[in-house]
């Protein structure tokens, strides 16, 4: 078969047709199981042209392959063959069926009947219905061109629809469908839908989330960081490692701040599937828009974890807080805990040169002058956060101390045991009276009472009932809240008792325990910058842990024989 020069153009009558042969295969059409691969469709086309070598020479192929053919949008190839039709390069598209060259009505009858007929271009379809504008212009003009396309386009809404199921289904089910995993996972050889921990990578995630909470490195410092210890970013990682193909696009290989912001973002660190954020507007828009969180599908536990909850959680609330960094890009002590306490406005450091001192000062103020002026050297600061700290956990560790004897008293557990007690005779009253009030409507339906008679009796029966099951409520609540108390109130002692030796305020210390400080007071009168006393609020996390500890104590401590705490 000839191959056509592209200086081989002839003029006058056609006895030749220049042909271009477009093949397509799109990824909907392996996922739905209809497989017309690439090569059969090849095949096809080369019997035809081979039959009748005289008439067709082939030009040029075109092939999309993994491309949907709902928009011309992302079909390169498809393209280059409109562009060539109207150079003249080609007067003739052959394709194994319509489906092949558009699913979209609009698209295949625009070309088909408008630019190739304003060309010259000959359409040719193989597979049936069998469509040839030359030999038979009723077959792009009739109904069944046109049904056809509807039916394409209809395939594609309704395959669309299928592979939606198919991923909301793997999406319920904690299963990873995304075509690489998440830098610092593999995809498991033995299941393609579970994420396996890479340990390698795996590190420098560690390495990025603890140099962001407890490093005091700004996003743009960590990945500075990075690059000057030579860490390949995410992308040059997996080529190196055989996971993605080589970029052809030459460029240097570095962290930016987007890429640490991605990282620090994403649950499926802690071992959480996390899917659904982006989502394709249409089955012809391929375009994907971000969903709202509370629209995201999140499964827990469904793969080992490279980093814990809690070390997440302190990330994403150090993301949405204001910060300064200097411009190295290293965070203060205090960057995103300081507020002034009249502004609401974070604080921002200062160097006295004359004394080589640092100090924290309202920056709204500096900049507006609309807030009253503020200065603390972070030495008073120090100082004064560093007594709220113990004095803090002082407290929290004499209520723990206090909870510990109301728990293991020996009057606490003979009410424990009273309750459950209580609990169980409830739960077996009201299993009686289920079983008399059904005994009963088998008695009406049976025809031993009468109507009158069932509805009084069952009234009362019901009233018993929920009276029961009022008190069971209400005793489960009770237990509910001592199980409560224990559990959640545990961990916030430990925190706390954790820094009982504590010296000096580490940036740790501020993550684990802080919530915000605020400042108050202003300069003295005279104007200058002579310190007066200042006064710093405060408040510390695990505020409601704290106020479920108090009530317990409060509740309890007198009928236990322990006395009462006042909170801080």
């Amino acid at each position: 078969m000839a191959k056509f020069q592209k200086g081989n153009i002839r003029t006058g009558k056609i006895k030749q047709w220049r042909v271009g042969e477009y093949l397509r295969l799109s990824k909907d059409d392996l996922t739905a199981g209809t497989s017309v691969s690439i090569g059969h469709q090849k095949a096809i086309i080369h019997d035809f042209l081979e039959a009748d070598p005289l008439q067709f020479t082939l030009v040029d192929t075109y092939i999309d392959d993994g491309i949907s053919g709902a928009t011309t949008e992302h079909r390169d190839e498809f393209k280059r063959l409109i562009e060539d039709v109207k150079s003249g390069l080609i007067n003739c598209v052959i394709t194994n069926d319509t489906s092949r060259f558009a699913r979209n009505v609009a698209d295949a009858e625009y070309y088909v009947n408008t630019v190739f007929p304003e060309y010259d271009v000959r359409f040719i379809a193989l597979s049936s219905p069998r469509i040839d504008s030359y030999e038979d212009p009723e077959s792009v003009d009739g109904m069944q061109f046109h049904f056809e396309n509807y039916f394409n386009e209809y395939y594609v809404k309704m395959t669309s629809k299928k592979i939606r199921k198919v991923f909301d289904m793997k999406f319920k089910k904690g299963e990873f469908i995304g075509s690489y995993a998440p830098y610092g996972f593999f995809k498991d050889p033995d299941n393609k839908n579970k994420l396996i921990v890479d340990e390698e990578a795996a590190e420098i995630v560690r390495k990025i989330f603890d140099m962001f909470v407890y490093g005091k490195l700004s996003m743009r410092a960590v990945a500075m960081r990075l690059n000057d210890m030579g860490v390949l970013p995410p992308r040059e990682y997996k080529e190196t490692k055989g996971i993605t193909p080589a970029s052809r696009a030459a460029k240097i290989a570095s962290w930016h701040y987007s890429t640490i912001r991605t990282i620090l973002s994403d649950e499926k660190y802690c071992g959480h599937m996390v899917q659904g954020k982006l989502k394709n507007i249409s089955y012809k828009v391929k375009k994907a828009k971000r969903q709202d969180p509370e629209d995201w599908v999140i499964v827990r536990n469904t793969h080992e974890p490279i980093i814990s909850d809690e070390l997440y959680q302190k990330a994403q609330v150090l993301l949405v807080r204001p910060s300064r960094a200097k411009n190295n890009g290293e965070k203060s002590l205090y960057s995103s805990f300081l507020y002034c306490e009249r502004c609401n406005h974070v604080l921002s450091r200062g160097h006295n040169k004359a004394s080589g001192r640092y100090y924290q000062r309202c920056g709204f103020h500096e900049m507006t002058r609309k807030c009253r002026p503020l200065y603390i050297s972070e030495q008073q600061l120090s100082e004064q956060l560093l007594f709220a700290v113990k004095s803090q956990i002082v407290l929290v560790t004499e209520m723990d101390t206090v909870k510990q004897k109301i728990l293991s008293s020996g009057k606490f557990t003979d009410d424990s045991k009273i309750l459950q007690s209580n609990l169980r005779q409830l739960e077996k009253a009201r299993e009686k009276l289920e079983a008399k009030s059904h005994r009963l409507y088998d008695d009406f339906d049976e025809g031993v009472i009468d109507k009158d008679l069932y509805v009084s009796r069952s009234t009362l029966l019901k009233q018993e009932i929920e009276s029961v099951k009022d008190k069971i409520a209400k005793i489960q609540i009770e237990m509910r809240q001592f199980k409560k108390v224990q559990t959640t109130t545990d961990d916030y002692a430990e925190r706390f008792k954790k820094y009982e030796t504590v010296s000096e305020i580490t940036r740790e210390l501020l993550v684990d325990l802080v919530d915000k400080i605020t400042v108050d007071k202003t300069v003295n009168p005279n104007g200058n910058r002579q310190q007066q006393p200042r006064h710093i609020k405060v408040s510390f996390k695990f505020a409601d842990e704290h106020k479920a500890l108090m009530q317990f104590i409060t509740e309890n401590a007198p009928q236990y024989g322990e006395g009462k705490l006042v909170a801080m």
